[in-house]
Parts: structure tokens; C-alpha cells; sequence
């Protein structure tokens, strides 16, 4: 005969404490599993958040877009002629531009905000007396002619599209 130890069922005061180590247990896992879903739920707000702030930021910019697009289609002079007056159009979209390209600046990654800053310096390198009239206008619109150029409203109306573009190219 073998000598090996006798087995006996655990008491009443070990199964009570088991029982009461196990209710911790599950008390223990709810509490950290109500932070866990917490927290990803916050996680997964600030990402919609964000999304939202970028989508509204990107829809104001294309409406002063819009808006300037259809202040540049309605600045035809009394009579119906179609002779723009794009001076007066450069001079009053310069801020509003400026002011639109500046505040989108957060809502954008860097690479497009560098495209959209580039277009916007060089819509500030015409001046408005490029616009006024004169022989300019008679040599751009023979260039245009020749097809070796643009027109003031088409050089004005191609800005109008590369800001709108801008916005809408992903990185």
C-alpha cells in the first residue's frame, strides 16, 4: 500500500472565501472594462470631432470661393457689356482671399496648405493696375488670340479654379 495523502473537499469558510475572490474578480474586470469603453468611446468622438471641424473648415473656404466666383460673374458694367472690371475685382478679392487661405491653415495637412499658399502668393504677385485697362488689356487679349495667353477674366476665373482645386486634391 501506497501512502498518499487524503483528499478532502475544501471547508466551508475556503469555498466562501473563493466565492468572495471571484466577485472581486468580476468587479475588478467591470470596472476597467467600463474605463476601456470610455475611454475608445472618446477616442472614436474626437476623431468624428475633428473630421467635422476639417469638413465645415474646407466648406467655408469653397464658399467664399463661390461667393467671389459670383461677385467676378455679376462686376459687368451698366449696359450689359461684356468688358469686366477685373481691377475692381483683384483689389476687393485680395483680403477676402488672404483672410480664407489663413484660416483654413490649421484644418489642412501641411502638404496642401503649401499648394494653397502657393497659389495664393502668386495671385498676389499681380498688382491691380495689371487689370485696369490700357494696352495691357489689348496685349493680353491678342495673346489670348494668338493662343499664347490669357485674358484678364481668364487669368482671374483660372485663380478662382486653383483655390477651389486646392481644397479639393488629398495629399
Amino acid at each position: 500500500m501506497t501512502n498518499l495523502p487524503a483528499i478532502s473537499p475544501p471547508s466551508a469558510h475556503e469555498g466562501q472565501q473563493m466565492n468572495q475572490w471571484l466577485q472581486f474578480l468580476i468587479a475588478v474586470a467591470q470596472v476597467v472594462g467600463a474605463f476601456a469603453v470610455g475611454y475608445f468611446t472618446h477616442i472614436l468622438q474626437c476623431r468624428r470631432e475633428s473630421k467635422s471641424r476639417v469638413l465645415l473648415a474646407k466648406n467655408e473656404f469653397l464658399a467664399v470661393v463661390a461667393d467671389q466666383r459670383a461677385k467676378f460673374a455679376t462686376i459687368k458694367l451698366p449696359g450689359g457689356e461684356f468688358f469686366l472690371r477685373e481691377a475692381e475685382f483683384f483689389d476687393q478679392s485680395v483680403p477676402v482671399f488672404m483672410r480664407a487661405v489663413y484660416g483654413i491653415q490649421r484644418s489642412l495637412p501641411a502638404e496642401q496648405w503649401s499648394r494653397l499658399h502657393a497659389v495664393l502668393q502668386e495671385y498676389l504677385t499681380h498688382h491691380k493696375s495689371e487689370f485696369e485697362g490700357g494696352i495691357a488689356r489689348i496685349r493680353a487679349a491678342a495673346a489670348a488670340d494668338l493662343g499664347t495667353g490669357q485674358t484678364h477674366g481668364q487669368l482671374l476665373s483660372g485663380f478662382l479654379d486653383r483655390f477651389e482645386q486646392c481644397i479639393h486634391k488629398r495629399t
